[in-house]
């Protein structure tokens, strides 16, 4: 009985540490960063030698590309190593190495079989703080742009766009409460999107909305509807408050000035130019380099070098990464890296897409999966967003929680199909018995 009250206070623990750091992501880097160290250190109390083996086997799909990011980091690293190497040198492992550290984080959340309701609550208290802070940094603080403690306002409004759809999942619920607080956390990680002013978390948005819009359509009516209402009402406040329709003017209106600008002249100096030249120098050292890449943390080398070489227009030379996740593997990490890269996100697609598929699947997780890893795929057209410490974790637990729901989901059916077999076969006997009683009889 002790190691069953132990278990649930843990359980409780963990419970409350995950609320804790979703709840933090976007507004307290120190309180996310602590719940993540609490968490993983727990995995002490949880692990058993006998279960990792059953835990690498049923997450293999998920593990092994992330096993595989880290060490093709490790072999471009290697690869790469010059004269005037030193052991600061290793810092340049440091993102790739998030991929596997958070490993005990993911044992330790799949031993506790969290409940959806903490997830979801923890998706919702995210969104709403981040709401309230962008609103907060815009229109008191007088940012230009709301970033929150993330320190970028792309990173912000991204991960802002994944907790405004994931609060979603409670209008789907039957208690009323869990209805107003989802629509709740809806408008205001919606309003974190849109004060952050990132195109590309709007464009990520407006992808993971068109899903669940077609998703609920069939699945749940009344959230559909709900969807619809949130989202006219949003437009109808941004096109009649002149301060925020400003705001988003002003930061749509250069976007097509850029573009214009480039497709008639090649204009750099812009977002647009310079992210042009950023990917042609990350497919130049991608080709130069096909199989392991120029290293780690190498980008911002490349452009000074490609500048003095005239291969490009000079520009800022502070950037790290080639804003773009598919081009930035290619160049730093070769062809092994992007395989890797393209690896993970095709597994997990196939995971989500064939438990959305199942008939018998009646949960909403499968969707989010399937819009979570589309935003990030959008989201990395413009954006290293898998070249940043703090997008890495959270794409990664958040990966492992809407897995760990499927699965939970299908285990507990799986049990229920059990039983109800069991429970035929036991009819089936009484009546064979009954038969037999009744046939010595006659």
């Amino acid at each position: 009985m002790s190691d069953i009250k132990q278990w649930c206070d843990l359980r409780n623990l963990v419970s409350l540490l995950l609320i804790g750091l979703l709840a933090s992501t976007l507004v307290s880097r120190s309180i996310f960063n602590g719940s993540l160290v609490l968490i993983a250190l727990l995995s002490i109390f949880f692990i058993k030698k006998h279960e990792l083996k059953s835990f690498c086997r049923r997450y293999s799909f998920f593990i092994l590309p992330l096993v595989g990011i880290s060490l093709s980091a490790v072999i471009s690293f290697l690869a790469n190593v010059t004269p005037e190497f030193n052991l600061s040198y290793f810092k340049k492992l440091d993102v790739s190495s998030k991929f596997i550290l958070v490993l005990p984080v993911l044992y330790v959340l799949d031993r506790a079989k969290l409940s959806q309701h903490t997830i979801m609550i923890g998706f919702f208290l995210g969104s709403v703080l981040a709401g309230s802070v962008a609103i907060y940094q815009v229109f008191f603080k007088q940012y230009p742009l709301a970033e929150g403690d993330a320190g970028h306002h792309i990173v912000f409004g991204s991960i802002s766009a994944v907790f405004a759809i994931g609060s979603l999942l409670l209008c789907a619920q039957k208690q009323m409460l869990f209805k107003l607080m989802g629509a709740a956390g809806f408008i205001l990680g919606l309003a974190a999107v849109l004060l952050a002013g990132s195109r590309g978390a709007w464009l990520g948005l407006s992808a993971m909305l068109f899903f669940f819009l077609m998703h609920f359509m069939i699945a749940n009516k009344f959230v559909f509807l709900v969807m619809i209402g949130l989202i006219l009402s949003a437009g109808i406040f941004v096109s009649s408050h002149q301060n925020t329709h400003t705001r988003l003017f002003e930061r749509l209106e250069p976007a097509m000035i850029d573009i214009r600008n480039y497709l008639m002249d090649g204009q750099s100096g812009s977002a647009l130019g310079d992210r042009v030249i950023m990917w042609k120098v990350a497919v130049k050292a991608g080709l130069d380099n096909p199989i392991v890449g120029t290293g780690p943390r190498s980008f911002n080398r490349l452009i000074k070098q490609y500048a003095d070489e005239g291969f490009i227009q000079p520009i800022a030379w502070h950037f790290k990464h080639a804003h773009n996740d598919f081009l930035n593997f290619f160049a730093s990490q070769g062809s092994l890296g992007l395989i890797m890269m393209v690896s993970l996100y095709l597994l997990l697609l196939r995971f989500y897409f064939f438990n959305y598929q199942k008939k018998a699947s009646i949960n909403n997780w499968p969707a989010l999966g399937i819009a979570f890893i589309g935003a990030y795929f959008v989201f990395g057209i413009t954006e290293s967003m898998l070249d940043r410490n703090f997008s890495v974790i959270f794409f990664v637990i958040a990966q492992q929680l809407i897995i760990s729901q499927i699965m939970m989901v299908a285990q507990h059916k799986a049990e229920l199909d059990k039983s109800e077999l069991d429970k035929s076969a036991e009819r089936y006997k009484t009546k064979l018995d009954k038969t037999d009683i009744n046939s010595v009889a006659a």
